[in-house]
């Protein structure tokens, strides 16, 4: 089963507190209103 993103829509996530900095990136699928998020970790957080 191949899972298509809409290429249209996608959002850029944050937390920036507490000394954190987290992002992500999430696509919605183009078949259902569902979006996925890929979490991006600073190499300081590791």
């Amino acid at each position: 089963m191949n899972i298509l993103y809409d290429d249209r829509y996608h959002l850029h996530l944050g937390y920036y507190e507490d000394n954190c900095d987290y992002e992500s990136v999430a696509f919605k699928r183009q078949s259902e209103d569902v979006w996925i998020s890929s979490l991006i970790l600073n190499s300081t957080d590791l």
